[in-house]
C-alpha cells in the first residue's frame, strides 16, 4: 500500500443481517431444537422415516445435554445460567466432545460425563452425525431467499471515501454482505 492510502476497518456484529430476515445465533439454536423435536415426533411411515425419527430422538437428547452443559458452565463461571444459549455454543461443545479423546488434555481427565457415554453407546457416530446435521440446517437457514432483502448492506460501500479501502470483519454466519 502506498503512503497516503488509508483503509477503514469495520467490525459487524451478527445482528447486522437480522433485518434481512435471517435469524440471530440464539434463534438458530432454538430453530435447531424445534427441528429436532419435530423430527423426533414425526408420524411419517416407512423404515427410513422410522430410522430418521430414532436418530432425531438421539440428536435431541444430545442437544439437551449440550444445552444443559453450556448453562452449567455459565453458572460455574458466575454468569447467568438462565441466559439463552446460541448455536455457536452448541456447535463448539459438540465439536470439543467429538474430539475429546484426541485432546492433549484427555490424559488428565478422570472420565467424561456418564451421560455422553450413554448417548454414544452403540452410536459412535452420534456427535459427528449431529454436527453434520446442524451444519446442513445452518446452510438452509442462513441462505437469503431473496438477496434484495439485504440491499441495505450495499451502503457499506459508501464508507470508502476518497479511494480509501474498506476491510469488513463480520461475526455473521451468512453471506449477506457478499450478496449485497
Amino acid at each position: 500500500m502506498s503512503e497516503g492510502t488509508s483503509r477503514l476497518a469495520l467490525l459487524a456484529g451478527a445482528g447486522l443481517t437480522v433485518d434481512a430476515g435471517l435469524p440471530a445465533s440464539v434463534d438458530l439454536a432454538n430453530k435447531l431444537r424445534e427441528r429436532l423435536l419435530d423430527m423426533s415426533q414425526s408420524s411419517e411411515g416407512g423404515a427410513a422415516a422410522a430410522e430418521m425419527q430414532e436418530r432425531a430422538k438421539h440428536w435431541l437428547a444430545l442437544f439437551n445435554f449440550l444445552n444443559g452443559g453450556v448453562r452449567f458452565q455459565e453458572g460455574v463461571l458466575n454468569r447467568d445460567p438462565g441466559a439463552s444459549v446460541n448455536i455457536e455454543q452448541i456447535a463448539v461443545a459438540a465439536l470439543e466432545l467429538q474430539g475429546r479423546m484426541t485432546s492433549p488434555l484427555a490424559a488428565y481427565a478422570a472420565g467424561w460425563h456418564r451421560r455422553i457415554e450413554q448417548l454414544e453407546e452403540g452410536r459412535p457416530e452420534l456427535l459427528s452425525s449431529f454436527v453434520n446435521f446442524m451444519y446442513s440446517r445452518l446452510d438452509e437457514w442462513l441462505t437469503l431467499s431473496d438477496p434484495k432483502t439485504a440491499s441495505y448492506l450495499r451502503g457499506l460501500g459508501g464508507l470508502c471515501l476518497d479511494g480509501a479501502g474498506l476491510d469488513i470483519f463480520t461475526l455473521n454466519y451468512d453471506l449477506s454482505i457478499e450478496k449485497a
